[in-house]
């Protein structure tokens, strides 16, 4: 499984510039403050010039930070796809990271239902986004109101990973007809009886793990038929998703936890979409 994932190139927004090869803007500035490109319809008015940008985590959607903007802090984040702030201390535009390196880099954006006056904006942080040294502005007990939002914060990790792998096999099979494409899983992929060989090798491995070994090995093991029997799957044409099996495990566990062996919302067998079979 670690060929599948390991190395895969992370395709960045061709919306924006790569902010460590050119700061520069797109075009001339038309004067102090004055946008050079036709910005986004947002409701300017509202909250005296500014709105809300609340960063996320393009990862798993955590909540990194909030800040606010202006126009002309719109405007540089939207040319050099670095994430950018109106400071509102000290009257002036800041780019996160410019001083710590801890850039956000823009994936994308959005406003909200209420004319505009909220952004979304979902970054790929580069190091910890708070000036205290965690991972978000929230992260640490002191400001604990409610509960804890770590676990959540993991959960939603977990939920992205699964999706990031069903991807990483939906690229591989778009593979399997170009000859120039050659890897470990697409031996797999292109070769249904290497593929099932290759599944029953894994699952010996895990027994004799689950038997003999620690736990760690174990769970390597299994990770290793995970992977061998969705490839064996993908490989007969059978487009399994990790993340409908992952479901499909959470609905059963939730059925179990509310005193019921009902399959919440499952698919029968050999139904392709949410209705039963």
């Amino acid at each position: 499984m670690n060929e599948l994932l390991n190395n895969e190139p992370r395709v960045e927004p061709t919306m924006v510039f790569d902010a460590q090869q050119s700061e520069q803007p797109a075009c001339e500035p038309e004067g102090p403050g004055q946008p050079t490109f036709e910005l986004p319809v947002l409701d300017w008015e509202k909250q005296g010039g500014m709105v809300p940008a609340v960063v996320q985590d393009e990862a798993d959607g955590s909540v990194l930070m909030v800040g606010w903007m202006n126009p002309e802090a719109l405007e540089k984040t939207l040319k050099t796809g670095n994430v950018t702030f109106w400071s509102r201390t000290r009257d002036e535009l800041w780019t996160k990271g410019e001083t710590s390196g801890n850039f956000l880099r823009l994936q994308a954006m959005a406003k909200d239902c209420e004319g505009g006056d909220t952004l979304v904006v979902l970054a790929r942080p580069v190091g910890p986004t708070c000036s205290e040294g965690n991972r978000t502005c929230f992260d640490g007990d002191e400001k604990k109101i409610l509960g804890d939002i770590g676990p959540y914060q993991r959960r939603w990790a977990m939920g992205a990973w699964i999706a990031e792998i069903d991807a990483t096999f939906d690229d591989r099979m778009a593979e399997l007809d170009d000859p120039s494409k050659e890897s470990y899983s697409l031996g797999l992929l292109r070769n249904p009886n290497k593929a099932v060989k290759k599944l029953g090798e894994e699952v010996m491995e895990f027994v004799q793990a689950a038997i003999e070994q620690d736990v760690p090995t174990t769970e390597e093991e299994l990770a290793d038929v995970v992977f061998a029997g969705i490839a064996m799957a993908r490989s007969r044409g059978k487009q399994i998703s990790y993340e409908r099996v992952t479901r499909i495990l959470v609905a059963r566990n939730q059925a179990k936890r509310a005193g019921s062996d009902e399959r919440f919302n499952l698919p029968g067998k050999g139904a392709t979409n949410g209705n039963a079979a």
